[in-house]
Formats: structure tokens, C-alpha cells, sequence
């Protein structure tokens, strides 16, 4: 690089002067001598440049203001890989030399990344961060997600007081209290909120045989709570949202979907490993009491044909039944409780008191 032609501005005045650039590579600086014979040096490792194809722009950091024009595509090429070989080219400059393919190839890499992230890191880091929360926090969201609607649910006193007096006969693992209540609905439903409450709709009560088939469906609502499964869906819906949210500055996209998430009881529906875990649990908590684990078969036999339909509470949408949210309720899962039964040591002794709640439930 010798005798490159060169437009000097010194930062001072508009006008430039037409110059001659060389390097001197034992002593890595540039010389730079005007039209008027002066001549000054600039080290390189004070140059900062931007490529614009065949056009460099140099400056100097010691000073600022002042610019050197190359127009040359050899002496670009040449000047790119000096300062690259010397560690001078920011992200920016490294990119812009970078070919159409290569830079798709990156940004395919890159969104590819995105995805794998949105999908497959960001929800279980989200679900992991749950363990670090006191469980005081799953009450703040089952208040927010229940007391808007609560008032307009057609609550069976009667039948809440047995389905309470059930729940006493049962040991259930949890941590929390429980509070179960018994609505009056044609909808065959039940669902568990954070907060240790469980609906249980009269209909899913109709549809029901034996106190075994309650009981599974209590084992499995209670595991959704003592595994926390509702904030951990809550949390990964979010955290998913949010990275996209961020990624386009959409402060207002974070904040919807936080409310979203809050204020309507379909995001109880939960993912198929939840569900899978809850029914193992629930068949747990069945062979812990002395009751037929069959009941949990017995129960999924009962509901895979029910409609997962819609319906609204004064504005609230809710979605059921839960138990069969990865609807519909697949074989795959009721192999599964069918095998573990098979492999399962289990003793069954009839429950007398529970036999009786359950047909006062019945009534």
C-alpha cells in the first residue's frame, strides 16, 4: 500500500485535499502527505474505518474530526485484512464484508437459534425459576385467576360440605391447604387453581360410578397443586412471550400477555408432560390409600369421549374437561396407567365412610 490516492478532510474546514497514503509496516502507521507537502503519520492501532464496497473512511481517534476517502478496491481489500489481522474490525465492518450467502446463512443460524430457544430453553428455565418462589406466590395467581368469577358460580353447599368431608378421609401429600367446592353445572368439568382451590362441577359427578373414580380425579387435581403446575405453565407462556416481545421493543405485547395470562382460567390447560406426571401421581396417591388404582382407568374410560368445548362465566372463558386437556384424551395415556398398575404392588380395602360420602354426593 504506496502512494494511495486519498481525500483528507481535517475536521476544521468543508473542503478536502487531495493526498497520498502509505503504510509503513515496520513501524504499523500510515504516512500521509497533502497537496501542500505536508506530511503526518497515523498509527494503526488508533485507525477506526466503515466499508461502503470500494470506499474506505478512516479516522483517528486522537483526532476525531479529521477523515481520509479511499475509493479503491484494492486498497479496501488490502486495508480490510490489515485491520482484521490486527483485531481493528468491529462486528459492523466484519459483517458488511461478508458475502449475500453468508449473511443469510447467519441470520438463518441465528432465528434458527431463536426458535430452538423459544421452544425448547426459555419454558423450562421459566418452570425452573418457579422453585425459587414461595408458594405464597401461586396464591396471589389463583386469587387473581378465581375471585373475578367466584361470585357468579352456582355453589352446592351441600354437596361442597361432602366433597370436603371426602377429601378429609384422603391423605394427598399436600403442603397447602385445599378447598374444594362442588358448582352446580351441565358442564363436565373440574380444575385446580394455584391456590389450593379445586372446582368440581355436579355434571363429572353424575358421570361418575364408585367413590374410586372420585378419588382418582381428586389425586390427579391435587397433583396439578403440588407440583405447581399451573404457575410453571403461567411462567413458560410468559418468558416464551416475552422474548419475543422484546425482540421487537413490544413493551405493551409483554403487558397483554401478562394480563392475558392472568385473567383467563384456559391457561389451566396443561402440557401433555404435566399431565402425565399428574396421572402417575394421582395413581400414587390411589395405591397410598388402600383404593383400586383401576379407578383412574376407569375414569379416563369414562371421559375420553367428552367434548373439550368452551364455555364463559360472565365474561371468563373456561375450557373442559381439564383433566383431558391434551385432548382428546389419548390411549397412549390410559396404556400408561394401565401399565404402571401392572407393574405396581398394590393392597385394596374397601373404604366404608368414603363409599357413603360418595353416595350423598350422588343424591
Amino acid at each position: 500500500m504506496k502512494n494511495i490516492k486519498a481525500d483528507y478532510f481535517d475536521g476544521i474546514t468543508s473542503n478536502s485535499s487531495l493526498s497520498k497514503l502509505s503504510y509503513n509496516k515496520s513501524s504499523n502507521e500510515f504516512f500521509i502527505k497533502n497537496q501542500e507537502g505536508k506530511s503526518f503519520s497515523w498509527k494503526l492501532e488508533d485507525l477506526q474505518f466503515n466499508r461502503f464496497e470500494n470506499l474506505i473512511e478512516i479516522r483517528n481517534e486522537k483526532y476525531s474530526n479529521a477523515l481520509l476517502k479511499i475509493n479503491n478496491a484494492s486498497f479496501a481489500d488490502d486495508f480490510y485484512n490489515l485491520m482484521k489481522k490486527n483485531n481493528r474490525v468491529d462486528l459492523h465492518s466484519l459483517l458488511f464484508n461478508l458475502s449475500f450467502i453468508k449473511i443469510l446463512g447467519i441470520a438463518i443460524f441465528l432465528f434458527s437459534l431463536l426458535g430452538l430457544s423459544y421452544f425448547y430453553i426459555i419454558p423450562p428455565l421459566a418452570e425452573k425459576s418457579i422453585d425459587f418462589l414461595p408458594e405464597s406466590f401461586d396464591n396471589q395467581i389463583g386469587n387473581t385467576l378465581v375471585n373475578p368469577i367466584v361470585k357468579h358460580l352456582d355453589i352446592n353447599k351441600e354437596k361442597t360440605k361432602y366433597i370436603n368431608q371426602f377429601v378429609s378421609k384422603l391423605d394427598l401429600g399436600n403442603s397447602k391447604p385445599l378447598n374444594f367446592k362442588v358448582i352446580n353445572s351441565n358442564h363436565v368439568n373440574a380444575f385446580a387453581v394455584p391456590n389450593g382451590e379445586i372446582f368440581i362441577f355436579t355434571a363429572i359427578l353424575e358421570k361418575m360410578k364408585d367413590y374410586e373414580e372420585l378419588s382418582a380425579l381428586i389425586g390427579h387435581e391435587v397433583s396439578h397443586i403440588n407440583f405447581r403446575h399451573s404457575t410453571k405453565m403461567l411462567s413458560s407462556n410468559i418468558a416464551g412471550y416475552m422474548l419475543i416481545s422484546l425482540m421487537f421493543s413490544d413493551i405493551n405485547g409483554i403487558m397483554s400477555v401478562m394480563l392475558d395470562n392472568a385473567h383467563q382460567l384456559n391457561s389451566l390447560s396443561f402440557s401433555r408432560k404435566h399431565e402425565k406426571q399428574a396421572d402417575e401421581e394421582g395413581l400414587n396417591i390411589l395405591i397410598k390409600n388402600n383404593i383400586d388404582p383401576n379407578g383412574m382407568v376407569n375414569l379416563f374410560e369414562l371421559l375420553k369421549n367428552e367434548e373439550k368445548e368452551k364455555f364463559t362465566i360472565k365474561g371468563y372463558e373456561l375450557i373442559g374437561p381439564e383433566i383431558t386437556s391434551s385432548h382428546p384424551l389419548t390411549q397412549e395415556r390410559i396404556n400408561n396407567i394401565k401399565d404402571i398398575i401392572s407393574k405396581s404392588e398394590y393392597k385394596i380395602e374397601k373404604n366404608k365412610k368414603l363409599k357413603e360420602i360418595f353416595k350423598k354426593l350422588k343424591k
